[in-house]
């Protein structure tokens, strides 16, 4: 498994020093899926993943499961090849990559 632009989605929307905005790409591209399902795994009845305090999501989200996603690899190499989540920039060396382009860029592909 790789790290890719919802995993990344759901640990800005875990730190409270980035943009609201964030968050709420987050939560409009299945971010609220995910939270419904963490606050019932949790043991809370919520009907409106929204009315849930941004402050209060990593109560939720195991830290086994954070921890998880903090530790995917960008990128993964197998001999002759390279396999990211969305794309990769054939003029830069492989340790040069920008992270946004590993996991949202489609225009190298």
């Amino acid at each position: 498994m790789l790290r890719g632009n919802h995993e990344q989605m759901l640990l800005d929307a875990l730190k409270p020093s980035v943009d609201s905005n964030k968050y709420l790409l987050w939560m409009r591209t299945g971010g609220e899926f995910t939270l419904l399902g963490y606050l019932k795994r949790a043991g809370e009845n919520c009907d409106n993943p929204y009315s849930i305090m941004r402050a209060r999501l990593s109560s939720f989200i195991p830290k086994n499961h954070i921890e998880f996603l903090e530790n995917l690899d960008w990128y993964y190499e197998n001999g002759n090849d390279i396999f990211v989540h969305a794309g990769c920039d054939p003029m830069q060396s492989l340790l040069k990559q920008d992270k946004q382009v590993l996991i949202w860029d489609r225009s190298f592909i």
